[in-house]
């Protein structure tokens, strides 16, 4: 017999891998977006999808283009859906047992954002090959539109978590109710259309340069929703 012994972050991973993928209305609500941004990136860089009309606002003097409609789509799809807005809710009943052990909150963030990050890695890989190929953006244009799109995810991810931890609710009978109707999802679900719509406006008007700006303003909600966890030393919440 060979022993082998994980690292805590590594069992906590497939802990939480296992839980997902156990639960049928958690991985139904939860999977819809990823697998969209797969279908969509993949299809725009294999030419299989067909380009919008270019849309002319002749009052502002701007044109809305099909490079940027299927942008607003492949962020649309990284943050309108987490995993993390329920993540901690979902240990229900059970969560005494996380409670007993010698685990830190920070760990189980880590385990539970990366969770969701790794579902959406198939779907962001094509929708750089679709900023590459489809959309054509190069140089400066392509590293920004790339980044953008990472801390979208870490952004929505992160804060998902915070905004669990201060809103967490174990006594549930129906997964549904907690995946669903819980006040953090709805929260974070709010919170990720506001993100949508702000990323399309300033995106529209500014291009790159508003890109660049929300980039800057997802690393600092990335930066204050991390403070939030780490000062979270226990689980709390009524059982």
């Amino acid at each position: 017999y060979n022993l082998a012994i994980d690292s805590t972050l590594m069992a906590l991973f497939k802990k939480e891998l296992n839980r997902y993928f156990s639960s049928f209305t958690y991985v139904v609500n939860t999977i819809i977006a990823p697998v969209a941004l797969f279908i969509i990136g993949a299809g725009l860089s294999l030419g299989l999808l067909p380009k919008f009309t270019p849309i002319m606002i002749n009052v502002l003097n701007l044109t809305i283009t099909s490079p940027f409609i299927y942008f607003v789509i492949f962020v649309a799809c990284l943050t309108l859906t987490t995993t993390t807005s329920c993540s901690f809710s979902f240990e229900g009943k059970n969560v005494w047992i996380i409670q007993s052990l010698p685990i830190s909150v920070n760990e189980l963030s880590i385990a539970k954002g990366l969770l969701n990050v790794l579902l959406f890695i198939p779907g962001l890989v094509v929708a750089i090959i679709a900023c590459w190929s489809a959309f054509e953006l190069r140089g400066v244009d392509f590293i920004i539109h790339v980044v953008f799109l990472l801390t979208s995810l870490l952004c929505i991810s992160t804060l998902g978590l915070a905004i669990n931890l201060k809103f967490p609710s174990f006594n549930w009978s129906n997964e549904m109710v907690v995946v669903k109707q819980g006040m953090s999802t709805i929260i974070t679900a709010v919170a990720s259309m506001v993100l949508i719509s702000l990323s399309a406006i300033i995106s529209l008007f500014l291009g790159t340069l508003g890109i660049f700006i929300l980039v800057g303003v997802e690393l600092v909600m990335i930066i204050l929703a991390t403070i939030q966890i780490r000062k979270t030393n226990y689980l709390r919440g009524e059982v």
